[in-house]
């Protein structure tokens, strides 16, 4: 397969699929004491995939209602409620009936359907808090669609700048982790990277530009982890154990965040993919969705069961994505053999 000669959407399946197993094998400690041969992958980041899978959203969105903004939600919502229904109904189940344990409260299920998780409540699926966020910004579509590329760019600066302020924040004043933070909070820290892919996929932006911002702000992203490193040292007076330190594990943090620039490096400054579409890496892109969802409550209940094998967390997580999507996207599986026009992400 030679990846020059493929078309843009397969390629940013692939990345999207690799993004999804990212995070969930950065899961995968919380259930087995030895990761084996996942453990190059659980040690590339856990918010740096989610800035991948976010850029890309981002582009497809803008793509999708670009070329044909009638019936955007509801393609939005036959893509997304399906499977987010069956990731809530597969939790449930596993807390129920395998673990034993006390059900969540209808209302708290109530709001987590309707994406207010996040803002009134809790994710009842863990991962499902960058969806809420997401589903907030596919919301906001329209507005960006009639606001000025100044304003946008504007409004993508100011939410990084957020973003750094509260990744200091975070460990002066040891404030949640993202998953964790209410009242819609995340709209403004991490809404940066969508708007940039957003942006990326407007027909009035300036491409090239906007793709040596998304550069620069993953450069400061990773050096604004060096410096909280390396303030962190201060405060217990050893600035010398910075230079100590291995910082292997930082750069692989950032090794999803460069991945994810060079495919866009590769598809919007070298103006050259291919047409060649892999039906292999779009499926693969499919099933990352329902991955990304259902990984733990999978690990839950073979974790309950005994299992503590990565490999085979790893590859049930696998099939039972697979099923899902099988058995439940339609709105992909009608794209694929070309039933639903435009043919669109």
């Amino acid at each position: 397969m030679n990846p020059i000669k493929l078309d843009q959407w397969s390629l940013l399946a692939g990345l999207r699929f690799l993004l999804a197993l990212i995070v969930a094998s950065g899961h995968l400690h919380l259930f087995v004491p030895r990761l084996g041969l996942m453990t190059p992958f659980a040690h590339l980041g856990s918010i740096e995939p989610v800035l991948g899978f976010l850029v890309i959203s981002g582009y497809s969105i803008g793509f999708s209602y670009s070329k044909n903004p009638d019936g955007f939600f509801r393609r939005r919502l036959h893509r997304i409620y399906p499977i987010y229904l069956a990731s809530i109904i597969l939790t449930l189940l596993v807390h129920a009936a395998i673990r034993h344990e006390s059900l969540p409260q209808p209302g708290t299920l109530v709001l987590n359907g309707l994406f207010l998780n996040q803002i009134f409540t809790s994710s009842y699926v863990g991962p499902a808090w960058s969806l809420s966020l997401e589903f907030w910004l596919y919301c906001l579509v329209p507005f960006f669609f009639r606001s000025s590329p100044g304003f946008l760019k504007s409004a993508a600066w100011f939410s990084f700048a957020s973003f750094v302020v509260y990744s200091w924040c975070r460990s002066i004043f040891h404030l949640p982790y993202f998953s964790e933070v209410e009242y819609g909070g995340n709209l403004l820290i991490l809404s940066f990277i969508w708007i940039c892919g957003l942006r990326l996929a407007d027909p009035r932006s300036d491409k090239e530009v906007v793709l040596w911002e998304i550069g620069i702000m993953f450069s400061l992203q990773v050096i604004t982890i060096l410096l909280i490193e390396l303030a962190s040292l201060g405060k217990h007076h050893d600035l010398m154990g910075f230079f100590r330190q291995n910082h292997a594990e930082t750069a692989m943090h950032a090794t999803p965040l460069l991945i994810t620039f060079l495919v866009f490096f590769f598809l919007v400054l070298q103006k050259n993919a291919g047409q060649q579409r892999s039906s292999t890496l779009r499926f693969f892109g499919d099933i990352s969705y329902p991955l990304y969802l259902v990984h733990i409550p999978v690990y839950s209940a073979l974790a309950w069961w005994g299992v503590n094998n990565s490999l085979l967390l790893i590859g049930s997580a696998l099939g039972v994505s697979t099923l899902i999507y099988m058995v439940l996207d339609r709105y992909s599986q009608r794209r694929h053999l070309g039933l639903s026009k435009p043919i669109l992400p």
